[in-house]
């Protein structure tokens, strides 16, 4: 692994990473230069040195080379997409490659350039990408507090909100359990404060989040 856009003592804090993969040196050099000052840029000279690298840590994407000696981009996009989603990919290619294109973005690549690289082109795919990686891992960030959150409510208070989130009234919810109707409000009220929702809306979203 070869870092190309190394930190300096007046780079910012967080960096997005942007990967570049394959045996083209040369070309890796001048992808980290247009890329400017925005990311930091980590070079492998083979798909098989990627993988040995714990690379999902922060946020960022993968410029791919679709023509390589050990495997081709395609091959090695289907390695990555199994088990957890991938970081987005580019996909770079020396050639306008119009089925392999189609291939690689059928199979989830975020975009397929043309060597040589316009700097506009390459800086807005990348762009795109790191900003797919941010969502995807904001997404699952809320995931799991929501789960956690979930995961401290009783089962009578996990069956109110299901049933407040059906859009159900407290009494009908209460001759729906056989409960007093002062304890489904009860319930309701605890479950609510752990959940750290404050109406109907942020409830039925947080259970929609976690795929209840």
């Amino acid at each position: 692994m070869i870092d190309l856009q190394p930190h300096t003592s007046e780079s910012p804090g967080y960096w997005p990473t942007v990967h570049l993969v394959g045996s083209d040196a040369f070309a890796q050099a001048s992808i980290a230069g247009m890329l400017g000052s925005s990311y930091a840029v980590q070079g492998y000279t083979s798909p098989l040195e990627f993988l040995k690298q714990a690379v999902d840590a922060e946020p960022g994407c993968v410029l791919l080379e679709l023509r390589m000696p050990e495997m081709s981009g395609i091959e090695f996009q289907a390695r990555l997409s199994d088990p957890e989603p991938p970081l987005p990919i580019v996909f770079i290619s020396d050639c306008s490659d119009v089925p392999s294109a189609v291939r690689a973005i059928k199979a989830g690549a975020q975009d397929f350039l043309v060597k040589p690289v316009d700097a506009d082109a390459l800086r807005g795919a990348v762009g795109s990408a790191v900003a797919i990686d941010r969502a995807r891992r904001s997404a699952q960030d809320e995931r799991k507090q929501a789960l956690d959150r979930y995961a401290t409510l009783s089962a009578q208070e996990r069956r109110v909100c299901r049933l407040v989130s059906e859009g159900l009234l407290n009494k009908q919810i209460a001759w729906e359990l056989h409960l007093a109707e002062q304890t489904v409000r009860v319930y309701r009220s605890r479950a609510m404060r752990k959940l750290k929702v404050d109406n109907v809306a942020h409830l039925v979203r947080l259970l929609v989040c976690i795929d209840l």
